[in-house]
């Protein structure tokens, strides 16, 4: 079927090969580009995956390598590679251990099926996403659990291919799998930093010219903000409250920033903050420096982030 913008027209009858009651994989790249997947129901058990072209003229159906006897794979989703070839997806509702398979195509030819190998874990994939000679995949694998999985597909090894060549049929290079949430985990988000303080004004105007964000219209001795009036933000807002009573021991919490620039401690210095002392991780790899603002709140600054390497 096909929309003009005014109405549904049957353009053409589809092939055998591809008339299955759940013909579900669609890329039209132009009136007389696209392309369908489908799959025959094989008399023994199983079935066999084709995808058919229209040229705007007729169709031409090709079948896919075989992914397993008596089995069922469903293509889902067809993506192009950018190389003039394209990725399929097909599903199998009924397998276990793997329930998902990928197929590549190039130059009229296709090769896979193929999937990532995660032992005996269950694993389905959504999506496709290609670039350039690799396409990553999004899906779940059940690991104790439901887990997200990410896994990446492209050549054996960095190489230079012969001109005209597109995407091997792939290996999996890499697989991440997001470690579960409990079922009853929160998911809370950082909304604000708040100080409780004696100058407010003083504390939020240094912190202010730290991070280079105005503070908020409506601040006042008494209470001041930064980046508190947009209900949308997406970092957190900072919060200066005046209290009684005075700083009194080593904050058990404190904030880590990070610039790179090497004059960040002397500009901070020149802005209200004591330097505390420096520290480095033994061989080198990470050093930063202890300081404090202008009401004793400890704090420090690096140059990159802290890995844990």
């Amino acid at each position: 079927m096909h929309f003009n913008g005014r109405r549904w027209l049957t353009v053409a009858s589809l092939p055998a090969r591809l008339a299955t009651p759940r013909l579900g994989a669609v890329l039209a790249q132009g009136p007389a580009d696209v392309w369908v997947g489908g799959a025959r129901p094989n008399s023994g058990g199983g079935s066999t995956q084709a995808v058919g072209h229209w040229d705007g003229r007729g169709w031409t159906v090709t079948t896919l390598p075989a992914a397993a006897s008596r089995v069922h794979y469903h293509l889902t989703q067809l993506v192009p590679d950018g190389t003039g070839g394209m990725w399929a997806i097909g599903q199998c509702a009924s397998c276990d251990p793997t329930p998902s398979r990928l197929w590549h195509e190039h130059a009229g030819r296709w090769s896979g099926p193929f999937a990532p190998r995660l032992a005996r874990h269950r694993w389905i994939l959504f999506g496709l996403a290609a670039a350039g000679r690799s396409v990553w995949a999004d899906g779940a694998v059940d690991a104790a659990g439901i887990s997200g999985l990410i896994a990446l597909w492209g050549p054996p090894a960095p190489s230079s291919p012969p001109p005209g060549a597109g995407p091997p049929a792939g290996q999996c290079r890499r697989v991440t799998i997001r470690p579960r949430l409990r079922e009853d985990a929160m998911a809370a988000r950082l909304g604000n930093i708040t100080f409780d303080c004696d100058d407010v004004l003083r504390l939020a105007g240094f912190w202010s010219a730290v991070l280079g964000r105005p503070l908020d219209q409506g601040s006042s001795k008494y209470f001041a903000s930064i980046g508190g009036a947009d209900p949308q933000r997406q970092e957190p807002a900072w919060y200066f409250n005046r209290v009684p009573e005075s700083k009194q021991a080593k904050n058990r919490v404190h904030l880590d920033l990070v610039m790179p620039d090497p004059g960040a401690v002397d500009e901070l210095t020149r802005l209200g903050a004591t330097v505390v002392g420096t520290h480095e991780i033994p061989g080198g790899s990470h050093s930063w420096t202890v300081l404090q603002d202008p009401e004793g709140n400890e704090f420090c600054i690096a140059d990159k982030s802290f890995t844990g390497a």
